[in-house]
């Protein structure tokens, strides 16, 4: 069985959310309170709510995404996808579409269901690594691609 998700899927699940809010907000809360009173007070208290604003969404945002990060093995048959502490295996059959997010850096693959499965009717994986010129495909994506369509026209599923 083959890991397709990513090594630093973990970390970025875990780890990199809870110490962004940490040390981002630690920063701030110090920023707040232990600047010169002269620099402090010629700032408006709008200012400090909106940096307040600012980073409550971009923490909001690094939990959501992380949040649907799953770890996705494959076996030639089903994908088997954990969010760490449970796991469900998925028939290739079952899957509807795959697609990537090119877009973001992690260029994360999002999986499509027919019927949900222990984790909603998509889920979202970190792929492993690559180096890339841009636009061009995970070659992840266009195996699951041809993996799928062969389920699919498995004789088996007739």
């Amino acid at each position: 069985m083959r890991t397709l998700s990513s090594i630093f899927t973990f970390p970025t699940k875990y780890i990199f959310p809870v110490a962004l809010l940490l040390g981002i907000g630690v920063a701030i809360f110090h920023s707040m309170h232990h600047a010169v009173p002269q620099a402090v007070a010629m700032q408006p208290m709008p200012f400090h709510i909106l940096t307040l604003i600012i980073w409550m969404g971009g923490v909001g945002y690094v939990f959501w995404f992380a949040y649907q990060l799953k770890r996705v093995r494959f076996d030639g048959t089903a994908l088997y996808v954990s969010n760490y502490r449970q796991e469900c295996r998925i028939q290739l059959a079952d899957v509807d579409h795959v697609s990537e997010r090119r877009w973001m850096r992690s260029r994360p693959i999002r999986v499509v269901l027919h019927q949900p499965c222990d984790f909603g009717s998509d889920f979202i994986f970190m792929p492993t690594a690559r180096f890339s010129f841009g636009w061009d495909e995970h070659p992840i994506v266009a195996e699951l691609h041809s993996a799928i369509l062969a389920a699919k026209n498995s004789p088996r599923l007739r």
